[in-house]
């Protein structure tokens, strides 16, 4: 019974990382991110938390490589 186990999983198994490692996997993998990110600060504009969203986005931009904008959507009390 084991022997037979093995004769079938090790086959898929290595069906399966051959499949993975395709450089055809690697080419339709896309970097991410793909566009500018959209940061949501639950505050009114002009609050402290939005002060420190705002000196954070240039660091977080540089280091994901994308643009990072910051949206206000103040309401329902934060």
């Amino acid at each position: 019974m084991m022997n037979m186990v093995r004769r079938i999983i090790a086959p898929m198994s290595i069906a399966v990382l051959l499949i993975m490692a395709s450089p055809f996997n690697r080419a339709a993998a896309a970097e991410y991110p793909e566009r500018q990110l959209t940061a949501i600060v639950p505050f009114a504009a002009g609050a402290s938390n939005d002060v420190i969203a705002r000196r954070i986005t240039p660091y977080l931009a540089k280091a994901l490589g994308q643009q990072v904008i910051i949206e206000n959507r103040p309401g329902a009390d934060g």
